[in-house]
Formats: structure tokens, C-alpha cells, sequence
């Protein structure tokens, strides 16, 4: 198991440029974004602390970019690493790994948490430059037609993006209705998974307000939700139970295939077959 991280800019803040700690899981895609005030090693460590806290423990490796803090030289391709970074790597159990600078085909596979402008100018600049890994992965805000328009049909091929719900092109009647009702009251609007949540979201909170009868009170409404138990929306998503307080326990994995997104595994419906794991509680 592996995280990445990487170092970008922020907003301005007191008159000062912030830079942004972004640290995501691999498979997961769970993220922490963190605003500091410089690069420097005691606060990148101090961000790989707090982001192995959120995560709940600590993978086993960390892949990341060749700053200074890391990799101090390269002798015959081998990395030299930061001696500090090495030991501070070396207390949480963990192993820092990168690619060989300005050698993209060292790493086999891109991940990427930007928003839709971002990765469609980094796959822009990766089809430019005839970059093509193994993996070209992002997070489900980028799942909408919109990225594929944006960047370009020809880039975006083979972009693959893990959700939680079956796939936009399914013919699951909740889906289709939240397709359906979008194009009805948002003429012209893209539909999202960020757009299916949030709808499949408010259908809950509809439900739970009829469920808590003609005169709903905050305590009725809260009873109720905390009663539902596998929620899934006409089997949009895997079963969810609000009180349980935990991730999806279901996946799609999708791929731009020509001009839309299709699934790519499974081939319908959801993979609900894995498990959660327990690592403990945060130190």
C-alpha cells in the first residue's frame, strides 16, 4: 500500500503565498490538503505526520517528487537521499520512493487530484509530449463530460477515475432519473458524480424528513436518519448506513473510452467484495 504527496501553490494569506501539502491514498483516493508557509523539511515532515494520523496509519511506501528535502543528488541513476528524511521515514516505518528527474517513463503510472482545468492541461502537455504510462488515474470530481470536451478527446483517452456508484451510462433508474431531472431544471449542465451525490444525497434527506412524519423536529429527523441502514438509491451505490460513519464500500473503476467515460471494471454494476481494514486507532 502507498500515498503519494506533493507540494503546490496556495493562496496568498497575510500578504504571504501559502504552499499546499497534498497527500492522497492510492486506491482509496482519500486526501489531506494541507496550507503551509514554506518547503522546508521540519514542516514537510510535520505534513507527512498529520497526513499518516488522518490516514490511521502508515503505508508502506510514499511516493513524491526529487525536492531537496528528499533526494539530495543522483549518482548513477541511484537516488542519494536526504539523511534526515531517511531517518525521519525510518520512525514511522515507512520507505520514500521516487522517479528519476525528467525521466517520465521511470514511473509507470500518473495519479493526479486536480480539478478539470488542471488535468486537462497535464494531459494536453502529456499527449504533446508523447507521454503515455500505464495508469493515468484522477479523482471523481473529473468524472464528467466536461473533462473530455476540456481536454481534448483525443488527450483524455484511457483517463480512469474510481467511483463509488455504478456509471453515469447505466441504465439504474436512480441514475437515469437524476440525469433526467438535471436536464429538466439546469438545462445544458453537465452531469457529475459530484452531481449524483449530491442529488442522491438530498434523496435521502427527503426521505428521512417523510419517514419523521407531519411535524419533523431536528431530533425526529436525526432518529430517522440514524435508522436507515444500506441505503443504496435503486442500487446506485453500494449499501451505506449513515450512523456507521464509514467510506464507500463500493467501487466502479471507469476509463475514457473514445468520447465518454465507460466502465471498465467490473463491467456493470458494482464490486462490493472487499473489506475495510482496521489499522487501529490514531496515536
Amino acid at each position: 500500500m502507498w500515498f503519494q504527496y506533493d507540494l503546490g501553490d496556495g493562496p496568498v494569506v497575510d500578504g504571504v503565498k501559502a504552499v499546499l501539502f497534498c497527500a492522497w491514498l492510492a486506491w482509496c483516493r482519500f486526501r489531506v490538503v494541507l496550507a503551509i508557509r514554506d518547503k522546508t523539511l521540519p514542516t514537510v515532515v510535520a505534513c507527512i505526520d498529520q497526513s499518516l494520523r488522518r490516514f490511521g496509519g502508515c503505508p508502506t511506501y510514499a511516493l513524491t517528487d526529487n525536492e531537496k528535502t528528499v533526494t539530495v543528488d543522483h549518482v548513477a541513476r541511484i537516488p542519494i537521499r536526504n539523511p534526515e528524511m531517511v531517518a525521519a521515514a525510518r520512525h514511522y516505518g515507512l520507505t520514500v520512493v521516487t522517479c528519476m528527474p525528467a525521466d517520465p517513463a521511470s514511473c509507470d503510472g500518473v495519479l493526479t487530484t486536480m480539478d478539470v482545468v488542471g488535468n486537462a492541461d497535464m494531459l494536453d502537455y502529456m499527449y504533446t509530449d508523447r507521454y503515455r504510462p500505464a495508469l493515468i488515474s484522477t479523482t471523481y470530481e473529473s468524472y464528467t463530460p466536461d473533462q473530455i470536451s476540456l481536454a481534448g478527446q483525443a488527450q483524455a483517452q484511457g483517463l480512469q477515475v474510481g467511483l463509488p456508484s455504478v456509471a453515469l451510462t447505466d441504465p439504474n433508474p436512480a441514475v437515469q432519473l437524476y440525469q433526467n431531472e438535471l436536464a429538466s431544471y439546469d438545462p445544458g449542465q453537465a452531469p457529475s458524480e459530484f452531481g449524483l451525490e449530491a442529488w442522491a444525497d438530498a434523496q435521502l434527506f427527503v426521505y428521512a424528513l417523510i419517514e419523521s412524519g407531519h411535524n419533523p423536529t431536528r431530533a425526529s429527523l436525526t432518529n430517522t436518519l440514524a435508522s436507515v441502514t444500506n441505503w443504496t438509491v435503486d442500487g446506485a451505490f453500494g449499501p451505506y448506513t449513515p450512523s456507521a460513519r464509514t467510506g464507500p464500500l463500493c467501487v466502479v473503476n471507469v476509463a475514457v473510452q473514445g468520447s465518454s467515460f465507460e466502465p471498465l471494471w467490473p463491467s456493470s454494476g458494482l464490486y462490493c467484495n472487499g473489506q475495510l481494514v482496521d489499522v487501529g486507532p490514531e496515536s
